[in-house]
């Protein structure tokens, strides 16, 4: 499935795309993944986002939101 995303997206004209598995608590891996690395945007999903504050998010979302110092597009 990733591989097809992949392609979809470089048919789209993206240049460049990769992805980076890991196994652990998702909040903390991202915090760290994002502090190894340098990344100009991260992008994550969240099925709670609605109209409100970040108070409806879900953890992992509002845990990356109020310790990674990067842009953070948040997509329901």
């Amino acid at each position: 499935m990733l591989e097809e995303r992949i392609r979809l997206c470089k048919k789209a004209g993206v240049k460049e795309v990769s992805y980076i598995i890991r196994s652990g608590r998702p909040a903390d891996e991202i915090v760290s993944l994002v502090g190894e690395r340098f990344f100009d945007l991260v992008v994550m999903g969240s099925s709670r986002i609605s109209s409100t504050i970040r108070i409806i998010l879900g953890s992992n979302v509002k845990k990356a939101l109020d310790s990674v110092a990067k842009p953070i597009l948040v997509i329901r």
